[in-house]
């Protein structure tokens, strides 16, 4: 009985190291009540109804599942082009489930990213004893969920906030393997670690490429847990051979279907690279959110935190992110400049090596994401983790425990009472998604509907009959006078056309589409116009089109017909 006792004793010790002192079935609950908790946030807020959604989330999926890539032309705008794969089963969801039950269950899924934070502060506070350690564990959870990030994206099919998951994931195991390190548990990390670890990054990136802004900082932080091994380079070919595979399977067949359509993997994206002929040779890069001097280059989260192009969203962790990196580089600087014995250390004693992983991999993917793209959004994951990194930074300035979780928390408050978040759009729950009514084509097999405007209109192609043919003449992407292959195979399609014309349209770009038509030899039958039915937008248009006399196709024809239309 002893011997089974000192045994028990034994196994009961390590289990407790591995999980850092919080029960496993703290941490289910956890994972049960912060999913149902974000599930019903979501029916709270309303049903999604944001730009991409209704522009090429539903339709993209649709396009792949029917196989309509050469059939349809641009429809959902340069977006046609993105990688559909994480598309499908929400499409699947649209059309299986009352839409509340589809924000229930997307809020399910978003709720792991609560889950994942509390795991990270974890690792972070895993050498912690303390009655203080779960309040403190989630109220970093919960500061990481209260962020504009999330909370606006809570429920919706951006994408973004349902592969901020992986990435968590990515990290988690990496900061876990550290923390054992750190305590003596292990002495080694496995290589079904790393190569999970990168499959979980890879599988996010491949599914929405902007993840891969991590994939910088999530090296950085591989090469420190590996050098405790004495195997940096063998563990991160490992780690970097799993997140290629990854992405080779979430995003190599979509690749391949560009490739094969287009000769380009990336569509109408990095054109300058690839010079398909299909599209315009520019790389189509995103620069609204860019910083647009050197001063706002080295100060961009104070300029995005309050102001600047963040759709009237506001939030100050990554001010405060900065302002701690600075007061600790300064101290550090200090202490240094009096003793030489300060080189190996910051402020207060040694750096652990989970802190330094969670702070590479901050600051790496941070310097990536500012010179990429900018947009906030993509950026959640380290919108998640910023109170965890709060309190690490903290760690280093103030000794006692005590007075630093006193800090922490006032600034978490502090973040949440600040925290305003955007509104990407939303409306109230009806019966169906989307309720688009189409009118009555009497020919579909031989219908042709041509699109204009910049506004989403791509949603409602999916009511429409299959055999009807949607072409989009006028994009973000596209005009009627480009020279680009695909404009010559859209002209061409009009003119040898003979069975019935359409046009789809918005409201606010009636006016431009007559130019936009005439450009091919088309008119306006204005008097066939008709709202289309829907619950997302009620300005959207559908009109009969009739040819007139073929026109040149000449920029300076297209000019001219244009203005032409406008005064008519």
């Amino acid at each position: 009985m002893a011997t089974w006792g000192r045994a028990n004793r034994v196994r009961s010790e390590a289990w407790n190291a591995r999980t850092f002192g919080i029960p496993s079935w703290t941490s289910w609950a956890i994972l049960l009540t912060g999913s149902i908790a974000c599930a019903s946030l979501s029916v709270i807020l309303g049903q999604d109804a944001n730009w991409d959604l209704r522009n090429y989330h539903y339709y993209n999926a649709y396009a792949y599942l029917n196989k309509r890539i050469g059939f349809d032309y641009g429809v959902a705008q340069i977006q046609t082009y993105l990688n559909p794969t994480l598309d499908i089963p929400f499409f699947l969801l649209i059309n299986t489930l009352r839409p509340m039950w589809v924000g229930f269950v997307i809020g399910t899924l978003h709720g792991l990213n609560l889950w994942l934070t509390f795991l990270i502060a974890n690792c972070i506070t895993a050498s912690w004893d303390s009655v203080r350690k779960l309040p403190f564990l989630l109220a970093c959870a919960a500061a990481g969920m209260y962020g504009p990030g999330a909370v606006s994206e809570l429920g919706t099919q951006f994408h973004d906030l349902t592969l901020t998951a992986p990435v968590l994931a990515s990290l988690l195991l990496l900061l876990r393997h550290a923390a054992l390190i750190e305590r003596s548990a292990e002495h080694h990390v496995p290589a079904s670690a790393i190569v999970a670890s990168g499959l979980f990054l890879g599988t996010a990136t491949g599914l929405k490429y902007t993840n891969g802004i991590y994939i910088p900082g999530g090296a950085i932080a591989v090469l420190l847990l590996a050098a405790r091994s004495h195997t940096s380079v063998q563990t991160l070919a490992k780690w970097m051979f799993s997140v290629l595979v990854a992405m080779a399977v979430g995003a190599g067949h979509w690749m391949y279907e560009l490739w094969r359509h287009f000769g380009t993997p990336f569509g109408a994206f990095f054109n300058g690279i690839f010079r398909s002929p299909y599209f315009e040779p520019t790389t189509f890069v995103n620069t609204r959110f860019f910083p647009t001097t050197v001063l706002q280059t080295l100060f961009y989260p104070f300029y995005f935190c309050c102001q600047g192009p963040f759709f009237q969203a506001r939030d100050i962790r990554f001010v405060l992110i900065y302002s701690l990196f600075v007061i600790l580089v300064l101290a550090w600087l200090a202490r240094l400049g009096r003793s030489t014995r300060s080189c190996r250390y910051a402020v207060i004693g040694p750096i652990p090596l989970t802190y330094y992983m969670l702070m590479v991999f901050f600051v790496g993917s941070y310097v990536v994401w500012q010179t990429l793209f900018s947009i906030y959004r993509y950026a959640i994951a380290l919108e998640l983790l910023g109170p965890v990194l709060v309190y690490v930074l903290l760690s280093r300035l103030i000794a006692r425990l005590d007075t630093r979780l006193i800090a922490s928390v006032a600034l978490f408050i502090l973040i949440g009472i600040t925290m305003k978040a955007p509104d990407w759009g939303r409306t109230q729950w009806r019966e169906t998604f989307f309720g688009t009514l189409p009118p009555a084509i009497p020919d579909p097999s031989r219908s042709i509907v041509i699109m204009t405007s910049l506004e989403p209109l791509a949603y409602v192609v999916p009511a429409f009959p299959p055999a009807v043919r949607f072409v989009r003449i006028h994009s973000n992407f596209f005009g009627p006078e480009s020279t680009t292959r695909m404009a010559m195979e859209i002209r061409s399609l009009v003119r040898a056309h003979q069975g019935p014309l359409f046009l789809l349209s918005h409201s606010v770009a009636i006016a431009d589409s007559a130019g936009h038509l005439a450009a091919y030899g088309l008119r306006l039958r204005s008097q066939s116009c008709v709202r289309l039915r829907n619950h997302l937008d009620d300005g959207i248009v559908f009109c009969e089109v009739e040819r007139q006399e073929v026109l040149s196709f000449s920029a300076d024809a297209w000019r001219r017909d244009s203005h032409s239309a406008r005064g008519a």
